[in-house]
């Protein structure tokens, strides 16, 4: 939708302008991904596209990433495994519940937000953001606790 891509343009232009910035888009293997990845990243004053990263590669792309805005459950995941704070721009519960379930209210629904609410999430980033990287470090010491449980729990129903 143009008019998603108009308003995380305008974010974007602005936050990279204002804390001097280069954002990196990268499409996910999806026909629509690649078109609003393509538009967004024509109409931003700058910026690099990187295109059929490893997951690997992605990760270590985020780990020198300031901060992630993305729709994709995925990245946000891959983000937060990173203790990398995230926005995510919803446009399923599944974003919503993630975002709430790693204790973030950084979340805009793709319906309805203004450049604004991003702008106000990054600020809020740059302002607390040790105290956030802290927060998502605890949640992923859970989150390696909660795998090794269910690992376990395959294990032994497959004894």
């Amino acid at each position: 939708d143009d008019r998603v891509v108009d308003k995380l343009s305008t974010a974007i232009n602005e936050i990279c302008d204002k804390h001097g910035l280069t954002p990196i888009f990268v499409p996910f293997q999806s026909k629509i991904g690649d078109v609003i990845t393509e538009k967004l990243s024509l109409r931003c004053k700058r910026g690099i596209t990187l295109s059929g990263l490893s997951a690997t590669e992605l990760c270590g792309i985020i780990d020198i990433c300031e901060f992630t805005i993305s729709m994709r459950l995925h990245l946000l995941i891959f983000a937060a495994s990173r203790s990398v704070p995230m926005i995510g721009v919803s446009y399923d519960k599944k974003v919503d519940s993630f975002m709430k379930y790693v204790g973030s209210d950084a979340i805009c629904d793709v319906r309805y937000f203004e450049p604004e609410e991003i702008i106000s999430s990054v600020d809020e980033i740059f302002e607390n953001r040790d105290a956030l990287i802290q927060k998502l470090s605890k949640k992923n010491i859970e989150f390696t606790e909660l795998t090794q449980k269910d690992a376990k729990a395959v294990i032994k129903m497959l004894q």
